[in-house]
């Protein structure tokens, strides 16, 4: 396993300044980003706000392509008076690499913890003249786990809703911050990474108990009590504030795709299918390693149209959108696919007794008085079903003048045969999502067309 770098800073505030030494340190760190992660703990008290709770673990990538695993906890040392506020902290922080990142699902707790037991919360004097030297650290052992009882927990304390929303933010908002009173912050942020692709685990910046700062945001932050005057400062900066407690109302269809899909795997606690994907989206990582690959955050929507349209289906699709290529696809797009897919499942509600469809036996076959007009309706209906454009037209042309003259029972087991072949063709649909798009789109304005026509009486 190769070395972890680490360094040890103390940050102290005093006279309303925040300013940060290395206390101690490992040789091979890389200049660029020692000084990064100094620089984060410069500033004034306006400019830079830290939470430690009873400590604060966060994650940030730095100028070198490694990643800054780190936790904030209060130092021994500190003082408070009336007349001068006087604060340490200590900040331990590993310089990750992606491929350690990787060997662990691209998941920065999971990976603290397996580390948690060598890096130990201690305090060093504050008059040291220079840095202590630091041995490297060794790497734990690869990991790969999905904690179902943690998403079994979250979903039951807080709702599926609450979750949803709060993911929805992230694409919303550059920098989210969230309030929690029933569980921890930490426990809030592990379950959205365990709910995220493995190869957009790295994109989620993060700190659990709130660490923002004007000069270097978190894409998610989380605080137990959100004070007035952090309150304002969210406004100041834009960044909404998500209380977990009061956000489990809402409706799924306001839901983009990704956190719809986030939604329905909590809601049904379909966990092993969640287990699957990220199983086989490891095993293809390991053979085109991701880390060297860009990933766009917004690709994600695409994604969960993929994967809800998988978990309708029971079973995972042999091709995933990839996570390294623009989506060609507006949200609206993408929006219009979700919700098609979430209509699949309700289309079998729609018939109240097994329907006879159009391929088993011959709509002028079942109705010989129509014999001429339903032959003619079904060949179009095939044309148009399988992608004619031009064979719409024809097909609300003669079932508009076909309906009025069928009695009502007849009239019903035509629409039953008609409907049960549009969702089977539905359920079925593959090409990319411009396609399916296309497709489906043009099934359910045929199938609506046959459910909700209603026929004025003769006089």
């Amino acid at each position: 396993m190769p070395p972890v770098e680490h360094i040890f800073l103390q940050v102290t505030l005093q006279s309303g300044h925040w300013s940060a030494k290395v206390a101690a340190a490992t040789d091979s760190i890389h200049h660029i980003d020692r000084d990064e992660v100094v620089d984060w703990f410069i500033g004034t008290e306006k400019e830079l706000t830290l939470r430690c709770d009873p400590f604060n673990l966060f994650f940030h990538p730095l100028p070198s392509g490694q990643y800054a695993l780190g936790v904030i906890y209060p130092a021994q040392q500190n003082v408070l008076s009336v007349f001068q506020k006087s604060q340490t902290l200590n900040v331990r922080i590993l310089f990750i690499s992606p491929k350690v990142l990787f060997d662990h699902g691209n998941h920065p707790i999971t990976l603290f913890e397996a580390f948690r037991n060598q890096i130990p919360f201690i305090d060093l004097p504050l008059d040291l003249h220079s840095a202590t030297p630091l041995s490297p650290l060794l790497a734990p052992a690869s990991s790969f786990v999905l904690d179902k009882s943690l998403l079994a927990s979250m979903q039951s304390r807080l709702g599926a809703m609450a979750l949803a929303q709060l993911t929805q933010s992230l694409f919303n908002a550059e920098s989210t911050l969230f309030t929690s009173r029933s569980v921890s912050a930490l426990s809030v942020v592990s379950t959205l990474l365990t709910l995220l692709p493995i190869a957009y685990r790295p994109e989620l910046t993060f700190s659990s108990d709130f660490f923002l700062t004007a000069k270097n945001s978190f894409r998610l932050s989380g605080v137990s009590k959100l004070q007035p005057r952090t309150l304002r400062l969210m406004k100041q900066w834009g960044v909404p504030a998500i209380s977990l407690e009061r956000s489990n109302k809402g409706s799924e269809e306001t839901l983009d795709p990704w956190a719809g899909f986030v939604y329905r795997v909590l809601q049904t606690q379909n966990f092993a299918f969640l287990e699957q994907h990220h199983r086989l989206e490891h095993q293809f990582a390991l053979l085109s390693p991701m880390e060297s690959q860009p990933v766009f955050w917004d690709n994600l929507n695409e994604v969960g149209v993929s994967l809800n349209r998988a978990m309708l289906s029971g079973a995972l699709p042999e091709e995933h959108v990839s996570a390294t290529e623009f989506s060609t696809h507006s949200l609206e797009e993408l929006r219009c696919v979700s919700a098609i897919d979430q209509m699949i499942p309700l289309l079998s509600e729609l018939k109240s007794q097994p329907a006879r469809t159009v391929r088993d036996q011959r709509l002028g076959d079942l109705f010989p008085k129509f014999r001429e007009e339903l032959s003619k309706l079904e060949s179009y209906l095939v044309r148009g079903i399988f992608g004619d454009e031009t064979a719409l037209p024809k097909i609300k042309q003669i079932w508009s003048q076909l309906s009025p003259k069928i009695e009502v029972k007849a009239k019903q087991s035509i629409q039953e045969s008609v409907i049960a072949t549009i969702h089977a063709v539905l359920i079925s649909l593959e090409g990319d999502t411009g396609q399916r798009l296309l497709r489906s789109s043009q099934l359910l304005e045929l199938m609506m067309f046959f459910l909700c026509r209603e026929d004025k009486p003769k006089p």
